[in-house]
């Protein structure tokens, strides 16, 4: 499972909650500047989780944004490295700017669940997003809110991604 979206979206945070590990976060871009893997366990499941460092889109303008896009690109050329799902974590509070990345995402062909970060926030200022709106426009399986900081959506989160897994299994066997 890959972890992607823009940077100071709250990719880190959802990562350290979901595998228990304590990667350094902060509120500003650039933090994370090279790919860190966790487990992440649901269900009896053992699942790795890869954190990728925030980009803006899928061209390259710095050394961690490249360091994402030589990984996509191995996606693109090497199946076997493609993950079976990415979790694309948007900032809700400013959607707009997030949806160019979640837009070439979604071209890759790889199926992707949309994570909602920092609800909370969005929120507090009264606004709130239709999800089930956003999931037909984009036309993917799921779109999950949350607050990483606070653990809020997270077993939200992770119940998706073992649907996901499930019905994949189910239909590997059928």
């Amino acid at each position: 499972i890959a972890l992607i979206g823009n940077p100071n979206s709250g990719k880190t945070a959802v990562f350290n909650q979901l595998t228990g590990l304590a990667q350094k976060v902060s509120n500003y871009p650039g933090v994370t500047v090279e790919k860190h893997v966790g487990t992440i366990q649901i269900s009896n499941q053992s699942y790795d989780l890869i954190d990728l460092p925030g980009i803006y889109g899928i061209i390259p303008n710095s050394l961690d944004e490249e360091i994402v896009c030589r990984e996509i690109l191995g996606w693109c050329q090497n199946k076997e490295s493609t993950p079976d799902l990415i979790v694309c974590v948007i900032d809700s509070t400013n959607i707009s700017r997030n949806l160019y990345l979640a837009t070439q995402i979604l071209q890759l062909g790889i199926p992707t669940i949309f994570a909602l970060n920092m609800i909370d926030l969005l929120q507090s200022s009264n606004k709130n997003i239709n999800t089930d709106i956003l999931k037909e426009k984009l036309n993917v399986s799921d779109v999950i809110t949350c607050c990483a900081l606070n653990k809020k959506g997270l077993i939200d989160l992770t119940q998706s991604i073992h649907n996901f897994f499930n019905q994949k299994e189910n239909k590997e066997t059928s």
